[in-house]
C-alpha cells in the first residue's frame, strides 16, 4: 500500500512512503550508532530497542503512565546502560533465549533496579506472577501467587476469583483446599 501523495512523487519531493522512509531511516541510524553490529537481525534489534526505551521511560519519564510503579518507587537503570545503549544490547545477548520474540523482559527482584544480574526473559505467565500487587497466600508452609495456588490445589474451579472469594470471607488456604477436595469428590 502506497502512502504517498502522487503529486509529491511527480515533483520529486519524495521517493518512498512515510512508513518505508521511517524504516529506512531507523536502519541507517542503527547502522551509524553501531547497534546493527551487535544485533544484526532488524526485528530483534527493534524489539530490544523498544525494551530499552520502555525501561528508561518507566524509570525516568515522570509523564510516562507506569512511572509511579518504577521511577516513582526509586527503581532505576544501570548507569552503564544509560550512558551507552550498545552496552545494554551486548548484555541482552548474554541472556538465555535473548533471541526469542515471545518472551517478556523482567526484573528478578521486583524492588531492584534494571541492572546486570537482575533482569531475565520469561514467559508472560511467570512475569505476571512477579508483581508486588499479587495476593500471596501461604498454604502448607509455601507462599505463592493466587494463580499458582489455583493451578496447584484447585484446578477444577473455573477461575482464581473463587479463591479470592473464599479468602475475602476469612477462609485459610488450607480450608479452601479442603473445601475444594470435598466438592470435587462429590462430582
Amino acid at each position: 500500500e502506497l502512502l504517498v501523495q502522487t503529486r509529491a512523487i511527480f515533483r520529486e519531493k519524495t521517493k518512498r512512503c512515510f512508513a518505508c522512509g521511517k524504516k529506512h531511516a531507523g536502519a541507517k541510524n542503527a547502522e551509524r550508532r553501531g547497534h546493527r553490529e551487535i544485533i544484526g537481525d532488524p526485528e530483534l534489534l527493534s524489539l530490544w530497542g523498544h525494551r530499552y526505551t520502555g525501561m528508561v521511560s518507566r524509570c525516568y519519564d515522570e509523564n510516562y503512565k507506569a512511572f509511579p510503579n518504577y521511577g516513582g518507587r526509586g527503581v532505576g537503570v544501570f548507569v552503564g546502560w544509560l550512558d551507552d545503549r550498545r552496552e545494554f544490547f551486548r548484555y541482552a545477548k548474554t541472556l538465555t533465549s535473548w533471541d526469542q520474540l515471545g518472551l517478556d523482559f523482567d526484573r528478578i527482584d521486583n524492588d531492584g533496579h534494571y541492572c546486570p544480574g537482575n533482569v531475565r526473559l520469561v514467559e508472560r505467565k511467570i512475569n505476571s506472577r512477579n508483581k508486588r500487587t499479587n495476593t500471596l497466600p501461604s498454604c502448607f508452609g509455601e507462599t505463592m501467587p493466587v494463580s499458582e495456588f489455583h493451578e496447584r490445589y484447585c484446578p477444577g474451579w473455573r477461575s482464581v476469583n473463587s479463591i479470592f472469594h473464599h479468602l475475602n470471607y476469612g477462609k485459610s488456604p488450607e480450608e479452601i483446599v479442603e473445601r475444594y477436595r470435598l466438592h470435587s469428590s462429590c462430582l
